[in-house]
């Protein structure tokens, strides 16, 4: 992963962290450096007993806020696996 990438996701992860904090929510971030990175069972966050993964994409994620632009809640589902839930954050309670 190169620096730019990896300070990307940093950016995200805090950004996600803080806008948590600010909903009151009690949530801890996870240092990658902690031997956390690559590891199958690694996350980004910790809020309650949930663990969160954070994923940012320039445009990688396009269709997803397309789909989701005129509804509340967008469940999406591929061959073979589970159901998936997006939500606008402003929207989520955990």
């Amino acid at each position: 992963m190169s620096k730019k990438s990896r300070n990307k996701g940093s950016r995200i992860e805090r950004e996600l962290y803080h806008k948590l904090i600010e909903r009151g929510y009690n949530v801890k971030r996870i240092d990658a450096k902690n031997n956390q990175l690559g590891i199958e069972d690694s996350y980004d966050l910790i809020l309650d007993d949930k663990t969160i993964e954070v994923k940012a994409r320039a445009n990688g994620f396009k269709q997803l806020y397309q789909w989701l632009n005129p509804v509340d809640i967008l469940v999406v589902k591929s061959d073979r696996n589970e159901f998936l839930v997006v939500q606008r954050l402003k929207d989520w309670t955990p």
